[in-house]
């Protein structure tokens, strides 16, 4: 009898600690999982931390520069002539008008006439910036021309040369008085669209 006992003791207690045993095991693998997250979470937050928001809002700056939104024909037009004025030359006309992609031209006459616009070539043919071109008239010599293109090609804004016609500064077409020249530029710059 007392070994009967000692059986149903044992097999009392087995059935008893296995599920304590498996329900310990249990919470320390959650327990080792639940302190990997937070491991984790402080490394994420050193990184947030050590995030300088400065630097980085100077660096968005420098891009909407670049490329804002908007055509900022306004402070496009202060540039130009700032970088005008600042080598010499003097501004006598500007000329600015959006460049049209001949696929947007082409989605645009499709849409038209009654067609789904972008059935022929698709979605993904609309671009994320548009592009305008600027035509200038600018009078000077050579020398004030060369720091005005350099002056456009270091400009925290993109700006594309598309052509440049160089003509005698005088309008009666006889020799130009202390090498003055009449330049017709057209440069390239781009915009992010405002919707």
């Amino acid at each position: 009898m007392p070994i009967i006992i000692f059986v149903v003791t044992l097999a009392g207690i087995f059935f008893w600690l296995v599920p304590l045993y498996q329900n310990w095991s249990l919470e320390k693998d959650e327990l080792a999982l639940i302190e990997e997250q937070i491991e984790q979470l402080k490394q994420a937050t050193a990184k947030v931390g050590s995030f300088n928001v400065d630097q980085h809002f100077q660096e968005l700056t420098k891009l909407n520069q670049a490329m804002p939104v908007g055509i900022g024909d306004q402070d496009l037009l202060v540039t130009l002539e700032g970088l005008a004025l600042n080598n010499g030359l003097l501004l006598n006309s500007v000329n600015v008008n959006e460049v049209k992609d001949a696929k947007q031209e082409l989605l645009s006459l499709q849409g038209a006439n009654g067609a789904p616009a972008g059935a022929a070539l698709g979605a993904g043919t609309n671009k994320r910036y548009k592009k305008i071109t600027v035509s200038l008239d600018l009078l000077g010599d050579y020398t004030s021309f060369k720091g005005f293109l350099k002056g456009c090609e270091q400009n925290v804004r993109v700006f594309n040369l598309k052509e440049v016609k160089i003509t005698n500064g005088d309008s009666s077409g006889s020799a130009p008085s202390g090498n003055t020249f009449k330049f017709l530029v057209d440069i390239e710059t781009y915009y992010l669209p405002e919707n």
